[in-house]
């Protein structure tokens, strides 16, 4: 297992730098809180990173699912100037720590910054650990005096962010919440470090969002304390969301059991009969859609919630849930462009890929589910739902006449019959120049908006419109289309829930594509539409991975 650590003496705990001090004599802790003792101590800490928790021994027991998965780029990245500890009494209000024999200047507060981090690598180089030692008075005059009872470790937050935490009881500091900022210019968040935090869970009816530090882990000397150090298991405030399967598919029908089979598309080209053609779909890249921007610092949870099986496992120092907000004005990238493929440049996940490669095609967001479980209209009523304001995959594809995926079709949809483009436009002007005899060609017909993703036919500068006749349209437009996946956590029961909780990872494969997906941009759901979708296992990883196998549609 990789861990930080860190070695404190017990009490004389202090934020930022430390001044030199020439006493090799005791400090004597503050009065009051958890009682005092006359006896030298130390203590140790160790963090344990979500990326390096637990063997895989250990993880295959877990009952959700087996398996973990390490961090990647700066996923796991905790810096010493970027992590604090929070220390508290026995009743949860925030512990003055006392100054003393330190090497830094200490103003008394119940917040630590550690000052120092060596990495080293073990295991053969498979596993980089980091080791941070932080003696709070000297080896030669260790602290004295009362000892807190439970720390909260948080790394990379804001300056502000710590210091709002600072002196706050655990109960003030469990309504905390984080938040981010796209950037002006490109519009896009700033992922270079990810906010972590003590994980909750529930201990039979208590509600765990700490280490508890136990005599057991109070030490007379440095070594002894190293040995038996209070763990500390902190978890990302972000899930990441990922895909494969974006490929050229043959469009395919589902075969009303759950599978899938060949279908040919009659459609009428410039002969003026239908003609069985067989079309495919290249999908060309996916975004995210109703990404969350503000999240609690530690999840809201309740021990009698009854989210699904085993959400909740305390001997992993876990819960898999959590209960987030439905404040709308908190969702970024409600709306997309299927037009705009820039916008859709996330494409399959590479396992070994590195760096800016690596980011390309992953994506993050905080978490949301509050769409998933209350009574709010936008709670989604089946995978492929688009009025919601669940966290959703949009997937951009091309209609194509080749397996190639390399001829975009120019395609119409009306009263259920297909045709190209140029054949439906001679179709809706033969019946103008009859009507209002006239002699115009095919080119003065054109589209206006109607309903949601749908289109009436117009002709002429004036747009006089067909809409007795040519409404309702599907179109194609050089075979652009998406396809929609609301992001599945669990299944409560026979009930998918639909949400994505922190420190999880949503690892998406498309298998297979039916339909052409739609057209169009708005976030409604066409009359016709069925739901089709396949899921895979809950794999629970050092991301928490939820595995999804979908059929598009």
């Amino acid at each position: 297992m990789k861990f930080n650590k860190f070695l404190f003496g017990a009490a004389a705990l202090s934020m930022g730098v430390f001044a030199s001090c020439s006493s090799d004599e005791p400090v004597k802790g503050p009065d009051g809180g958890n009682g005092s003792t006359d006896v030298d101590r130390y203590m140790s800490v160790r963090i344990t990173n979500p990326a390096n928790y637990g063997s895989r021994a250990e993880e295959d027991q877990d009952p959700v699912g087996p398996g973990f998965e390490l961090g990647k780029n700066n996923e796991n990245t905790i810096l010493p100037s970027n992590v604090r500890f929070y220390f508290f009494n026995a009743d949860g209000q925030p512990f003055t720590l006392a100054a003393g024999n330190v090497s830094g200047t200490v103003t008394p507060n119940n917040m630590v910054e550690p000052i120092e981090l060596n990495q080293f690598n073990q295991d053969g180089n498979k596993e980089s650990t980091l080791e941070g030692v932080l003696v709070l008075g000297k080896p030669t005059a260790p602290y004295i005096g009362q000892t807190p009872s439970y720390v909260v470790c948080v790394a990379n937050l804001t300056t502000g962010e710590f210091e709002a935490l600072k002196n706050k009881s655990l109960s003030a500091i469990a309504n905390a919440t984080t938040s981010k900022t796209p950037d002006e210019s490109s519009n896009k968040f700033d992922w270079s470090s990810f906010k972590m935090i003590s994980s909750t869970y529930f201990d039979g009816t208590e509600k765990v969002m700490y280490s508890k530090i136990t005599a057991d882990n109070l030490a007379e000397t440095p070594e002894a304390a190293k040995a038996a150090p209070v763990d500390i298991y902190i978890e990302r405030i972000a899930a990441k969301v990922r895909a494969t399967g974006l490929k050229t598919w043959k469009s395919m029908q589902s075969d009303g059991d759950g599978g899938v089979k060949d279908v040919q598309y009659n459609i009428v080209d410039a002969s003026g009969d239908p003609t069985a053609t067989t079309l495919y779909v290249n999908l060309t890249g996916w975004k995210l859609r109703n990404r969350y921007v503000k999240a609690n610092l530690f999840k809201e949870i309740n021990a009698n919630g009854n989210y699904f099986d085993a959400w909740n496992v305390p001997t992993f120092h876990r819960s898999y849930w959590e209960q987030t907000s439905n404040d709308a004005t908190n969702l970024f990238d409600r709306t997309y462009d299927i037009t705009d493929e820039a916008d859709f440049y996330r494409g399959n996940y590479v396992d070994n890929a590195e760096g800016a490669e690596y980011l390309k095609n992953v994506a993050y967001t905080y978490p949301n589910t509050a769409w998933a479980s209350g009574s709010d209209a936008y709670v989604p009523d089946f995978a492929s739902d688009r009025a919601t304001c669940s966290t959703a995959i949009v997937v951009r594809g091309i209609v194509c006449s080749d397996e190639e995926g390399k001829n975009p079709v120019n395609l119409i949809r009306w009263a259920g019959v297909y045709y190209l483009e140029s054949t439906f436009k001679q179709l809706v002007i033969t019946a103008y120049n009859a009507q209002f005899e006239t002699n115009l060609g095919a080119d003065q017909v054109h589209f206006i908006p109607g309903a949601p993703n749908k289109w009436i036919a117009a002709v002429g500068q004036n747009n006089a419109t067909m809409n007795d006749r040519y409404f309702d349209i599907e179109r194609w437009v050089d075979g652009q289309t998406s396809f929609y996946v609301n992001i599945k956590h669990a299944n409560n029961g026979n009930t998918p829930l639909y949400g994505v909780v922190r420190n999880h990872i949503y690892d998406y494969t498309f298998d297979n594509v039916i339909g052409l997906g739609l057209p169009g941009n708005t976030p409604e759901n066409p009359v016709d539409e069925t739901e089709s979708y396949i899921a895979a296992r809950l794999n629970v990883l050092n991301w928490k991975v939820v595995s999804n196998t979908v059929t598009l549609e």
